[in-house]
């Protein structure tokens, strides 16, 4: 696991701690593979930095794969693969509690 990835994981154990399980489940199943699409779509940009465009997309269809294999429920993969594709949400300071609840729909029913 690259280091953002791992910083993710162990943030989130300790802000889900009291979590249901299946929520906790679902969104550390989503940070696990939130970033597998990168290197398929790094490309240097013409400051020559690394850019990923369109890795959200690319994540998700790779973690779909996984999900699959794993055989977890058509509901489980749902939501995994919804945080996935909207990672990019959390990530912004200016974006409300509201517009995320939004966007992840289960995160007030589960």
């Amino acid at each position: 696991l690259d280091r953002h990835t791992r910083e993710v994981i162990h943030n989130l154990s300790k802000e889900t701690r009291d979590a249901n399980p299946s929520k906790r489940f679902r969104l550390n199943m989503a940070a696990l593979l939130h970033d597998v699409g990168k290197p398929a779509t790094a490309k240097i940009n013409k400051e020559g930095k690394n850019s990923f465009y369109g890795h959200n997309e690319e994540s998700a269809k790779i973690a779909r794969g996984v999900l699959n294999t794993l055989k977890l429920s058509g509901d489980e993969q749902r939501d995994i693969l919804t945080m996935i594709k909207e990672h990019d949400l959390f990530a912004h300071k200016d974006i409300s509690d509201k517009h995320i609840r939004s966007k992840i729909w289960w995160t007030q029913s589960k």
